[in-house]
């Protein structure tokens, strides 16, 4: 017998298609299959793939007729037709106008809680591309035609590219804040991606860099190492955690110096500048928890577990830029 279409195979919504962005947007249908074109390519009756499903032409669009090659395509074999746009002729702007139109961007820096305002990124992409592949960091034999720097956490920033973090993020999901009310900021409680900024200043045009993670999918030995994709997607979510210096401890219990603030991620209050705060990462597809950044110089690689870990090793100063 065959299994219905069920509603929610009917209607491809935004939201399923900027899960990849670790975005959530409204549940608007922006196209509907035609259960026809569904059977006549399903000729078995089997409930097919939703890859293989085909669509009618948006509504938006009437100008176009039924085509029977409009299908869900894997990302990689897709080109985002903004990007394209803009590298055309004068019309090199595109992409940012779009951008500034829905997302709102955001530049900070983390920093050891002991380091001054002024001080160089704690955080930041290690120059020599070699070293993801070493033993220590992702021991990895990926393809040369991928661009990634592992990153490192280092008082001097000697080695790191010299770069802006920024994180890019819906609208709706910043703190408005200024006498206009234009000045973003981030929230509390809220997964974001994270990608790094390195401008040409020849040209003055930026190269972006997103925040990622070794899998053994990729062919990396070491999973969860953090390391910066040229042009990529990401693949991890950073959630940023208050956290509040515990009075009155004694000496011989560091579990209490630094306790969590829940309230703030419950309220999704502004994440103020010089904050102290935990960095924790989840996968950008399952939402699965990854783990959690050590404030200890080195290679960036998340630690899974916190059983027997206090958040004395967790902690980082944050700071907008």
């Amino acid at each position: 017998m065959r299994r219905p279409i069920t509603p929610r195979q009917k209607s491809l919504t935004v939201a399923q298609i900027t899960r990849s962005h670790g975005t959530q947007m409204a549940e608007t249908p922006c196209c509907a299959i035609s259960e026809s074109l569904v059977d006549a390519h399903n000729p078995t009756g089997e409930q097919p793939l939703i890859g293989h499903f085909v669509y009618s032409p948006p509504a938006w669009c009437p100008t176009v007729h039924s085509f029977y090659n409009w299908r869900v395509m894997n990302q990689i074999g897709m080109v985002d037709i903004v990007q394209l746009i803009g590298k055309m002729k004068g019309w090199e702007d595109i992409p940012r106008r779009f951008e500034d139109i829905y997302f709102a961007n955001v530049q900070f820096k983390i920093l050891k809680t002991e380091s001054p305002h002024q001080a160089a990124p704690y955080l930041g992409m290690v120059g020599n591309v070699d070293v993801l592949e070493r033993p220590e960091a992702g021991g990895g034999n990926f393809s040369r035609r991928a661009t990634r720097h592992v990153l490192n956490k280092s008082h001097s920033g000697e080695e790191h590219v010299a770069s802006s973090r920024e994180i890019i993020a819906l609208k709706n999901q910043m703190v408005w804040e200024g006498t206009d009310g234009t000045t973003p900021r981030f929230k509390f409680g809220t997964m974001y991606p994270m990608r790094f900024s390195v401008r040409d200043k020849s040209t003055q045009e930026s190269t972006f860099y997103a925040v990622r993670r070794t899998t053994k999918a990729e062919h990396y030995q070491n999973e969860n190492v953090l390391y910066a994709g040229k042009n990529e997607e990401p693949n991890v979510l950073v959630k940023f955690t208050k956290l509040r210096e515990g009075k009155g401890h004694p000496a011989d219990r560091q579990d209490l110096a630094w306790t969590e603030d829940l309230g703030t991620s419950m309220r999704a209050e502004r994440i103020g500048s010089h904050d102290m705060v935990r960095m924790d990462f989840y996968d950008l597809q399952t939402m699965e928890y990854v783990g959690w950044l050590q404030n200890n110089g080195g290679i960036a690689k998340l630690e899974p577990d916190t059983e027997g870990r206090h958040n004395v090793e967790r902690i980082l100063k944050f700071m907008y830029v």
